[in-house]
């Protein structure tokens, strides 16, 4: 018996843990319970999407509406991000910031972007189902950049979260609020995921940008309409 229960709140904090999270642990488990400290550098490519809108929608809308239309889309969202060996770091409101990690025989850079583009492609039907439901349509926008980053445990000693830190994460970020300006599928990403892309994606030059904490600009390319 208290093997079943011990079981059933596993499966039930499994619910509560991200993906990246879950992995590790699962890695604490296999090492005997031992949780390590500090962090590694590796190449990644880090995507950031978000809803448009989305707080007049809040404001507009009853809170269990406003829930459920969140389930609902990342219900669709959230399994396209791990179909491309993406992983979730973590879920900001009605944003998701998802994480490509480099491996061996595997192209980060591509898998975000193909993962953004059927994430976006999804949007128009799930869009009718939202509105078949009452409820109200989401549109995003998408921020993808790819460069080294610091994988590690963050947190107190009582209390750690496994995620992804330094400029390849902020740099997503500001690329994905840049997303308004996109003239087509609001994907947007810079020339660093660009350098590292091994398979042939349809993209269109749109800005150059001065974003906060890079002195340089920074080329930023939208993933062309035909695409979608």
């Amino acid at each position: 018996n208290e093997m079943v229960e011990g079981l059933k709140q596993k499966q039930a904090m499994s619910k509560f843990l991200t993906d990246m999270e879950l992995a590790e642990v699962n890695d604490v488990l296999e090492q005997g319970g031992e949780v390590i400290a500090g962090g590694t550098k590796r190449d990644c490519t880090v995507l950031f999407s978000d809803i448009r809108n989305f707080t007049s929608i809040s404001e507009s809308c009853d809170p269990s509406v406003i829930i459920r239309s969140l389930n609902m889309y990342f219900d669709v969202m959230i399994p396209i991000i791990e179909k491309y060996g993406g992983s979730l770091d973590k879920l900001i409101g009605d944003a998701i910031m998802a994480v490509f990690e480099h491996r061996e025989g595997y192209d980060h850079a591509s898998s975000a972007l193909l993962a953004a583009i059927e994430m976006q492609s999804s949007l128009p039907g799930l869009r009718a189902q939202m509105t078949k439901a009452g409820l109200p349509e989401f549109h995003a926008g998408f921020g993808i950049n790819s460069g080294e980053a610091v994988v590690g445990n963050v947190g107190t000693k009582n209390q750690l979260s496994r995620t992804v830190l330094g400029d390849a994460v902020n740099l997503s970020a500001r690329v994905e609020s840049l997303s308004k300006d996109g003239k087509e599928s609001k994907i947007l990403f810079t020339e660093f995921t660009l350098a590292a892309l091994k398979t042939e994606i349809e993209y269109d030059f749109l800005l150059e940008a001065t974003v906060k904490g890079k002195s340089k600009p920074v080329k930023i390319y939208e993933v062309s309409f035909s695409k979608l």
